[in-house]
């Protein structure tokens, strides 16, 4: 048999009216906790995650900024091909981090 959420036992076998606002508080609070639990661990997963790609993305710009001075102070450019680069085809430091740099 299904009771309604308005009783509540006060002794045994017996239950008794309450009152419509303490029904309605504890409805609401059943209902409040279904619905933020799964929200709240959630948020929780999303700000973790928020704080991870904000720190991967301070790894990349700093790694950028770095390649970027590297090739305004030392002047090899896309189009200038090995020239002023020293010997052949060797990396700059910046370059060698940035492959360290897992995107």
């Amino acid at each position: 048999m299904h009771q309604s959420p308005l009783l509540y036992p006060s002794g045994p076998q017996s239950h008794s009216l309450s009152p419509l606002s303490e029904a309605y508080r504890s409805k609401l609070a059943a209902l409040q906790a279904a619905v933020n639990g799964g929200l709240l661990a959630r948020r929780e997963a999303l700000l973790q995650q928020h704080a991870r790609l904000a720190a991967r993305a301070g790894e990349v710009a700093a790694a950028r900024a770095a390649l970027e001075r590297d090739i305004s102070v030392g002047g090899g450019g896309v189009g200038q091909g090995r020239a002023g680069r020293g010997p052949a085809g060797s990396e700059s430091a910046s370059l060698r981090r940035l492959r360290g740099v897992r995107l």
